[in-house]
């Protein structure tokens, strides 16, 4: 297996890369070891179109092509097409890149080809059928390709090689959800007031899963405990409060369960400087962390200055949004 769980083949595969694969990571073709890598003409053209201009897309573009052009070198058309060494700094050439273009007079064509996507995935149709015995696989961060490629008879994967973590399940989710009660567990306790704040340093009698500060604590009594120090076998704990919690409003917006509220919290203490959320595309962590930076940047500062805040109706973009679960599968309610 390699280092993205993929059985080795016993030969390398062609990896096709899609343009936005390319944007998204202009050295993704150094990335693919001792495999070949094929850019389509397509995807030159789309680079090509793209470069122009002063936004970031422009500048990877730019990029992508430089890093090609410089593989490529002097090589003859042949080579172009069949493959030109790629050179590493310390270890010398590993892998290849070509560049791939259509050589049917009558190209195969399983998909109509007004679109740029379906002209790549024809190409690589024809390839397959030119050569079966190669492994071709189309990298592309765009879902919906990847499964016309599927349903084409070519493999297809997303670009994974820039995620630092390959399984999520394997970061922490940031809380710890314990059967019964928590003061079950608890052998000692010392618990102060500070500030309106309830602090309780407690010593357990069975030891947790691995635990960080900043992780929150949720038992099923209504216990909520936000972890602030581990020292010697103790933790410090803050004693949060559900109702106070499921108030919370960043915006407009307004959590509906207690994961959302935990999440929203962590967004809005000024103290930590980065929160983390994970979940799948579309599941509102964007809107959520937006709404928290909306609120820390403008309504608070505004009302430490005095300075009157937009009427309610400037908000409603946000409002008619707020529909995303996170962390959870449940939902926002609006404001």
């Amino acid at each position: 297996m390699d280092d993205h769980g993929r059985a080795k083949p016993t030969a390398p595969t062609l990896y096709a890369l899609d343009t936005n694969v390319l944007i998204h990571d202009p050295n993704a073709l150094l990335n693919f070891e001792e495999h070949h890598v094929a850019i389509p003409m397509t995807v030159l053209e789309e680079l090509d179109k793209l470069k122009t201009g002063k936004q970031g897309v422009a500048a990877e573009c730019r990029q992508a092509i430089r890093l090609i052009d410089k593989i490529l070198g002097s090589a003859n058309p042949e080579d172009v097409e069949h493959g030109v060494p790629i050179q590493r700094d310390k270890s010398g050439p590993c892998g290849f890149l070509s560049i791939l273009m259509s050589k049917s007079a009558t190209p195969v064509t399983w998909l109509p080809e007004d679109l740029n996507d379906n002209r790549i995935i024809n190409q690589l149709v024809e390839l397959k059928a030119r050569r079966p015995g190669l492994n071709v696989v189309l990298v592309t961060k765009d879902i919906n390709m990847r499964l016309k490629a599927r349903a084409c008879g070519i493999d297809s994967e997303d670009y994974h090689t820039d995620q630092l973590v390959d399984d999520v399940s394997l970061l922490s989710q940031g809380y710890h959800n314990m059967d019964g009660s928590f003061w079950d567990r608890v052998s000692k306790v010392e618990t102060r007031q500070d500030h309106g704040r309830t602090w309780h340093r407690v010593q357990l009698i069975d030891n947790l899963p691995a635990v960080h500060v900043n992780e929150f604590i949720i038992d099923e009594m209504g216990f909520v405990g936000w972890i602030k120090g581990i020292k010697q076998g103790e933790l410090l704990i803050l004693d949060l409060h559900q109702e106070p919690l499921m108030h919370q409003e960043a915006w407009g917006l307004r959590p509906r369960d207690i994961y959302q509220s935990l999440a929203l919290f962590a967004l809005l203490d000024p103290d930590i400087h980065l929160v983390n959320l994970t979940g799948a595309a579309g599941s509102g962590k964007t809107i959520l962390a937006l709404a928290a930076a909306i609120e820390q940047t403008m309504v608070r500062s505004a009302s430490a200055t005095g300075a009157s805040l937009p009427p309610a109706a400037c908000r409603g973009w946000i409002r008619r949004s707020a529909f995303c679960p996170v962390l959870k599968p449940r939902r926002w309610s609006p404001g």
